[in-house]
């Protein structure tokens, strides 16, 4: 990453963000396979048919094994990743570029990594506290240019196993902790080095650490392999692998082809995300921007082609990636949101960085933000996960995402109450409120859909408005949508197919939350409860799962288990919940037209969590039979009657049916 301390070397530049000003990072300018959900696959071959995979705009198509095409693909949906930078540097508070800014030399860091002794580093809170944020995956700096590895490598004893005496594999503790949450793990790895004495010839930067100047390019490639080899194969399944450096030096052969294909071999859907500023080359997967949204360039350093992949853009919460302990310059949670729902209107993840402390904890102002971010998405997490670029490019007052045929409307800064928007190809059959459901007034011509908006409620930091649509008379399909129908028709599709595979056996989550009731049908066998953490399960839950039951055609079958409860993550757990609430096992009938685990008897089910910042009432029933299903959201509402359980699901869902 570049130097967030530039400026002060004559580097960089100040450049304008989401809020006041933020530093730049510095250098020069100028420089089925196994466990690939079924889901994923159909939507995988749908990519590939529709624009050929890997291909990028200018470039040559790249082959792309099928778990890759399956992992881009939950990468765009997933929208939000925690970025942390920490290692030895944390200990100095002066930002992850220290030792290049402050000239030390290599013999004066090398005692200053012996020193780092995290002991506060707990891993079940760092990636509870992504996941609690909404947040869908987390990049960590395994080494940074600083060249010391934060795992066990038998590559090197410059780790933090062989020179500290902290005597704990942090990476270790954190890839279990994100399988066991339903997180998914990416490694950032730095291929500039300014200690490794094979880094030779020297880039542009780690002049001045008193190094040999002599080194063998080629051995100092073989240790990367090497490395990354460890990093794919130690660590159970990763996300992908996030580069970074190249750009030190920019015309070096840095054996792309020979590391990427290591990197595919090894892990056939762990994706390559290159920080190196330009566009895309053969093999990789995702184009990530720093520091700026795609396309935008405000850093001076980022290119301005935006690529076919999918895209991410990364950020800091104050000026500096890592520790800085006189960086208080915060941006606002407002903020904050506002740059991750343009992100996602320009098609791109916002990966948001941490800077925890050398003892491993992190700094309150950083954990208040991602919770109240947490807490927004808990509301609206429908119009980000899982959306694409909406069909309105993003202006000043905001952006649109996209999901299927409806169209989410984030309106960030616009003070009157009527808004216009350029038509778009459809009819617009309804407008609402995501966050209360309250009807907004729409009005279409030919040239605008003008929406009149509520009264804006003050300190609301994104007016989110829900657009069902049709395609309009006489005109195709939007050519973003897959072809052959709606993604509604298509996961119809897909679980007919998934049913039949496994004899027809479903996975039923009902609950309730933010007033409206809603219900998720999962075609994978029986329940685990840490599978569907990260899932989109989870968004329509409030990053919870509480209620599961396990039934066969939705309940025909009498005396199944229900579970019931949560744990302070939001996940069930063998018979415990840690916020205080004891998980419940009861059964219940469904199809006999009793009510799911309904514990006072009342003819409804009940069970109220409240954990951290989750407070989820799950409620309702439905009973089948042969002329319909019957919901009733157990808030005394009326009784509706659907005459299948896709009718059910589509009206539960805005608009369409959730395969999982």
């Amino acid at each position: 990453m570049r130097d967030s301390i530039a400026k002060r070397r004559g580097w960089g530049r100040r450049v304008r963000m989401v809020r006041g000003t933020v530093r730049t990072k510095n250098r020069p300018r100028g420089v089925s396979a196994a466990g690939v959900p079924v889901r994923r696959m159909l939507v995988a071959a749908l990519v590939v048919g529709a624009a050929g995979a890997g291909e990028v705009r200018g470039q040559a198509v790249d082959p792309v094994a099928a778990e890759r095409v399956a992992a881009r693909e939950w990468f765009r949906d997933a929208k939000f990743g925690m970025f942390i930078h920490w290692g030895v540097y944390s200990q100095l508070g002066r930002g992850e570029w220290v030792m290049e800014n402050a000239r030390i030399p290599v013999g004066r860091y090398e005692w200053l990594a012996s020193a780092f002794n995290p002991v506060k580093f707990d891993a079940r809170a760092w990636v509870t506290l992504a996941r609690n944020a909404g947040m869908r995956y987390i990049t960590i700096t395994a080494r940074h240019h600083d060249g010391f590895s934060m795992f066990a490598s038998e590559a090197t004893r410059y780790d933090i196993m062989d020179w500290t005496s902290f005597g704990r594999d942090p990476l270790k503790e954190l890839a279990a902790e994100c399988q066991r949450q339903g997180i998914r793990l990416f490694f950032y790895y730095s291929q500039l080095d300014w200690r490794h004495t094979d880094y030779w010839p020297r880039g542009r930067t780690g002049q001045n650490t008193g190094r040999p100047e002599s080194g063998d390019w080629d051995g100092y490639l073989d240790f990367m392999d090497q490395q990354l080899t460890e990093l794919l194969t130690a660590y159970g399944p990763l996300g992908g692998i996030w580069l970074d450096g190249m750009w030190d030096r920019p015309a070096a052969d840095w054996r792309l082809e020979q590391t990427y294909s290591l990197i595919h071999r090894l892990q056939p859907g762990a994706l390559i995300v290159p920080n190196h500023h330009e566009s895309p080359r053969p093999g990789e997967d995702v184009q990530t921007f720093e520091q700026d949204l795609p396309g935008a360039n405000t850093a001076g350093f980022n290119t301005t082609t935006i690529s076919a992949l999918p895209l991410e853009t990364s950020l800091t919460m104050n000026g500096t990636w890592g520790f800085d302990i006189t960086d208080t310059d915060f941006k606002s949670t407002r903020a904050l949101i506002a740059y991750l729902v343009r992100a996602a209107g320009n098609g791109a993840n916002l990966l948001l960085n941490i800077g925890p402390r050398p003892d491993g904890t992190i700094q309150p102002e950083f954990v208040s933000r991602l919770e109240e971010i947490g807490r927004w998405l808990t509301v609206h997490g429908a119009s980000i996960h899982g959306t694409r670029a909406g069909p309105v490019s993003p202006r000043d007052w905001g952006a649109t995402t996209r999901r299927g045929d409806t169209v989410f409307v984030h309106i960030l800064d616009w003070p009157d109450r009527v808004l216009s928007l350029p038509t778009f190809g459809a009819r617009v059959q309804s407008a609402t409120m995501l966050d209360n459901g309250e009807s907004v007034a729409v009005a279409q011509t030919a040239e605008a859909i003008t929406l009149t908006l509520p009264v804006r409620p003050a300190a609301v930091p994104d007016r989110v408005v829900v657009l069902r649509t049709s395609p309009a008379a006489g005109e195709r399909r939007s050519a973003a949508l897959p072809p052959g129908g709606s993604l509604l028709e298509k996961r119809r599709n897909a679980f007919a197919e998934v049913a039949a595979a496994v004899d027809e056996t479903q996975q039923v989550f009902i609950g309730r939350q933010a007033g409206r009731a809603q219900a998720v049908y999962r075609a994978l066998g029986r329940l685990q409860c840490e599978r569907c953490i990260g899932s989109d399960l989870v968004d329509q839950f409030g990053d919870a799962c509480i209620q599961s039951v396990r039934i066969d055609d939705l309940g025909q079958e009498p005396g199944i288990e229900c579970i019931i409860g949560s744990d302070e993550a939001g996940r069930e757990e063998q018979g415990r919940g840690a916020c205080g609430s004891e998980v419940s096992h009861e059964p219940c009938g469904i199809g006999n037209g009793e009510a799911v685990a309904d514990r006072s008897g009342d003819g409804h089910a009940e069970a109220t969590v409240r954990c951290g910042h989750a407070e989820i009432a799950c409620g309702g029933h439905h009973q089948t039979g042969t002329d319909g299903i019957a919901f009733n959201d157990g808030d005394g509402g009326e009784t509706q009657r659907f005459e299948s359980r896709d009718d059910l699901f589509e009206s539960l869902f805005i608009g369409e049916a959730v395969i999982l």
